[in-house]
């Protein structure tokens, strides 16, 4: 969530701040960036991959789910909101401590499969 700033070129951001003026609330997401400047239009521009639809059904599910909330003005819900659907919560029944814990090791990427996503890395992260 961010309150205010620029339109950092975004035709839309600068047509709402010619309406709204530059103070109001906003979400913001990424979806990263292709690697290339060239490149960038084409990749905002184009459907997710199917391999994306998991977490982004989970993101978008959370986005729901919080839209009261931050329509309320209260945007800690909101953020709650989204990420007990992109993160959920473990059970907190497990008893094994950190040194008990099955040490996870990355599987070999799969040499057909597309990158993971920004996104993907970091919920990963989280898992």
């Amino acid at each position: 969530l961010k309150q205010g700033g620029g339109h950092a070129g975004h035709n839309g951001l600068r047509s709402i701040h010619a309406h709204l003026g530059a103070d109001y609330g906003r979400v913001r997401l990424g979806i990263g960036h292709p690697g290339h400047k060239d490149a960038v239009a084409g990749f905002v521009l184009r459907d997710f991959a199917k391999a994306d639809q998991n977490w982004l059904a989970a993101l978008l599910t959370g986005l729901g789910n919080g839209a009261v909330h931050l329509a309320a003005g209260d945007g800690a819900k909101f953020m709650n909101a989204v990420a007990l659907q992109t993160a959920p919560p473990r059970s907190s029944k497990t008893t094994k401590t950190a040194a008990q814990k099955p040490v996870q090791t990355a599987a070999a990427p799969d040499k057909g499969a597309p990158a993971p996503s920004p996104l993907q890395r970091l919920l990963e992260k989280f898992k």
